[in-house]
């Protein structure tokens, strides 16, 4: 049975604000900027179609959290001012303090942007109708990033979703009023959107990796639940995380450090899936060390 706490979180400055975390069987998630890039805002201006777009990534900031909601997914969005404000504080300043608000509470980050836009109007008239029809089309891609300690990314390429309408008139005047005739498709092409990243982004995030969190006895206990994973399941094993550097290719070299599974150990068979957690048994005689990284693939 889902139980429900009230956590209180205190965000930078005197603003202070409440959530309801699921605790047993939801995931937080923080929803961070939903924008459209630059060029894409500037050919919208310069379109006279800005207020569309506008209108569009609103949408996708309410649709997004909704179509989780609806789709019985494993997440809780926290999205408003509540989940810019935390996702500033966590994937931004950095800040993270366990003892506010509970490493459980917030896994992950999510961020979506707009990478194509287009709203054209053209002249369909023919054997004397008078006709124009409107096109919007729309892509955008989907970001979930892990507060875990491999600081992974889950990105969802552009999905593309596009609507029309067909307005017969007596003139290009009328026209003119085409926007007016044609709100609903706004709200559908945001809709079917909103949708394809939700159903998308659920299917890359199994392919999430998980953590050992204990490891006693032949039990090795995994921090996935049983929407990542069910009984019977062979996971794949590796050491905890380790730190390495990676140079960039190319004429400018560059040096970063990155965070990289350790070596393959084995595998793991799921014999007990709980809503936060799983209970394996090793496939073998090797050692499982705590903070190793699982995957299921």
């Amino acid at each position: 049975m889902k139980t429900n706490r009230m956590v209180t979180i205190a965000i930078v400055g005197n603003l202070i604000t409440s959530a309801t975390f699921a605790q047993d069987d939801s995931i937080g998630i923080v929803l961070g900027p939903v924008t459209a890039i630059a060029p894409i805002q500037e050919k919208a201006r310069q379109d006279g179609n800005k207020n569309t777009l506008d209108i569009i990534v609103r949408g996708l900031a309410s649709n997004v959290p909704a179509h989780f909601s609806n789709n019985d997914s494993p997440f809780a969005i926290i999205g408003g001012d509540l989940g810019g404000n935390l996702y500033k504080k966590i994937f931004v300043d950095e800040k993270w303090d366990a003892d506010d608000l509970g490493q459980d509470n917030v896994k992950y980050g999510m961020t979506i942007e707009v990478t194509f836009f287009n709203d054209v109007t053209l002249d369909t008239s023919k054997s004397g109708i008078n006709s124009w029809t409107r096109t919007v089309s729309v892509s955008a891609t989907i970001h979930i990033h892990d507060v875990g300690k491999m600081r992974g990314v889950i990105a969802v390429p552009d999905l593309n979703a596009e609507t029309n309408v067909t307005l017969r008139v007596r003139s290009r005047g009328e026209a003119k009023q085409l926007e007016g005739y044609t709100a609903n498709m706004i709200r559908d092409v945001q809709q079917n959107l909103a949708k394809q990243l939700t159903e998308k982004l659920l299917e890359a995030y199994y392919k999430f990796p998980g953590y050992v969190i204990k490891s006693d006895a032949g039990v090795v206990t995994v921090d996935q639940g049983e929407v990542w994973a069910k009984a019977g399941d062979t996971l794949t094993v590796y050491g905890p995380p380790e730190e390495t550097t990676k140079n960039s290719r190319g004429r400018l070299t560059t040096t970063k450090s990155i965070i990289v599974p350790g070596p393959r150990l084995g595998t793991l068979t799921v014999t007990e899936a709980f809503p936060d957690t799983l209970h394996c048994k090793v496939d073998g005689t090797f050692e499982v060390p705590v903070e190793s990284v699982v995957q299921n693939q």
